[in-house]
């Protein structure tokens, strides 16, 4: 999505209020000029005069519109009505990952470690994408989101997750928050970023690493509710060994998330998209499958819980701006509030985006299908014991989910195999057919022979 300049007022009927938290909160849109429903971000006291503030924004808007895959919540729109600065982006019908982990949590569960790596595999993806990103002419954006964590991913009723907020992220060599400055959920910092220094993409690798240890064990890296206390250790990289803590997980799986989350940036993953062909040749070796349709059916069986769970977090009060009507204006052409398609990004924080950029090559959905004989789902696989020797599972922790129904198989797998009662026929014809043939030689034999002569004796 590249930002246009709008040359008439842009009109959102705002319906809904179904986030808040953070930096803004967010309502559900719909717009005769997009023909779709959209999610619109409103900045909680967020004063447009507020020229640092607005500049946060501002970036956002700017490197978010520059990312185009389907890991990714799309950006359409941007802009200011009186003092407020509104975010109009890709509406996301479903619940965030955090919300699926409290409700699993609650009842005392987690996502399966073949669900829960397929999400994790996946958001690496777009995570690729976006610190790949670069300017037509081939220059670097450098960005990094700084904020990957549960409640930046959110999982469709499509089965399709998708990274949002990319508001911490930074344009190379343009940082968006002042020296000394800490932005981001402290649990999901690496340690450089405590530390305030400079980060690059392997920082969100580290809070990628974390994401995945927090998903499969049930509990985050590091311990403790106490800020100040909770940053010393994450600046230290101060958390407890992974291995006593991941018992239930395969050593294959545990080292991939030890060295996610190596406190020297230089013993982790290069690269997002290196920590992605981890995951699947991991999920890959075992057989192990996360359909968007398996995670599709988590979103449907949590999702009654999610809802209720929001409306105690909003005290069951309506938005503000539930049922009014947002006016964005045209964009004025000779400042820095321009969105003019035609220049390139103004670091200043203006709207400006190249005329093309350039699009990346579709990435395939598909997971590599298990083998005809390959053991059982984890999904549907009892809790504890091993599956095969040929498949060693380690013993689930008793709170491992396990009531998601097993995906149908692919039609041609399902084809492979011969009903038991056709292979009986086809063996008792064979042995019909051999005793006739058998019975037909041995009287042929005996036609042909010729019959004793008889003696007499005298």
């Amino acid at each position: 999505m590249v930002l246009r300049s709008r040359t008439r007022p842009r009109t959102y009927h705002l319906e809904q209020r179904v986030a808040a938290g953070g930096m803004g909160e967010v309502y559900t849109a719909v717009t005769p000029d997009l023909n779709r429903r959209v999610a619109v971000k409103r900045m909680l006291d967020a004063d447009a005069s507020d020229e640092d503030l607005k500049l946060l924004f501002l970036r956002e808007v700017a490197v978010a519109a520059t990312l185009e895959h389907h890991n990714v919540v799309e950006v359409l729109d941007a802009g200011q009505n009186g003092h407020e600065l509104f975010l109009v982006m890709e509406y996301v019908d479903g619940p965030s990952l955090a919300e699926i982990a409290e409700v699993l949590r609650r009842q005392g569960k987690i996502l399966p470690i073949e669900v829960s790596c397929g999400i994790v595999s996946q958001i690496a993806r777009g995570l690729g994408h976006a610190h790949t990103r670069a300017m037509p002419d081939g220059t670097p954006l450098g960005i990094v989101h700084r904020d990957v964590a549960p409640e930046n991913v959110l999982i469709g009723t499509d089965g399709i997750p998708k990274i949002v907020d990319f508001g911490l992220a930074k344009l190379s060599g343009h940082s968006l928050t002042q020296p000394g400055v800490i932005r981001g959920r402290p649990r999901s910092l690496s340690p450089e970023q405590a530390r305030g220094d400079p980060v690059d993409a392997r920082a969100d690798i580290f809070s990628l690493g974390a994401l995945l240890f927090e998903l499969t064990s049930g509990q985050p890296l590091y311990a403790g509710d106490q800020v100040a206390t909770l940053l010393w250790k994450v600046a230290a990289g101060d958390y407890d060994p992974l291995g006593p803590r991941l018992t239930h997980v395969d050593a294959d799986l545990t080292k991939i998330i030890q060295r996610s989350v190596a406190v020297d940036a230089d013993d982790r993953f290069r690269s997002a998209r290196e920590m992605e062909r981890a995951l699947d040749a991991f999920r890959a070796a075992r057989g192990m499958r996360m359909s968007a349709r398996a995670l599709a059916q988590v979103v449907t069986i949590t999702w009654p819980a999610i809802q209720k769970m929001r409306a105690e977090r909003l005290d069951g009060t309506a938005g503000e701006l539930e049922g009014s009507k947002l006016i964005l204006p045209a964009d004025r052409l000779d400042g820095a509030e321009s969105m003019d398609g035609s220049k390139s990004i103004d670091p200043s924080g203006g709207f400006r985006q190249p005329a093309q950029v350039e699009r990346p090559q579709p990435e395939s959905h598909a997971v590599m299908p298990p083998p005809v004989a390959a053991p059982p789902s984890p999904l549907t696989q009892p809790v504890g014991g091993r599956a095969s020797d040929a498949y060693p599972r380690p013993n689930l922790a008793p709170a491992a989910w396990t009531e998601l129904p097993r995906p149908a198989a692919p039609a041609f797998t399902q084809n492979l195999e011969q009903p038991a009662g056709i292979a009986w026929l086809l063996y008792a014809a064979a042995i019909v057919i051999a005793a006739v043939l058998a019975f037909g030689y041995v009287w042929s034999h005996d036609a042909e022979a010729p019959a004793p002569q008889a003696t007499h004796t005298q």
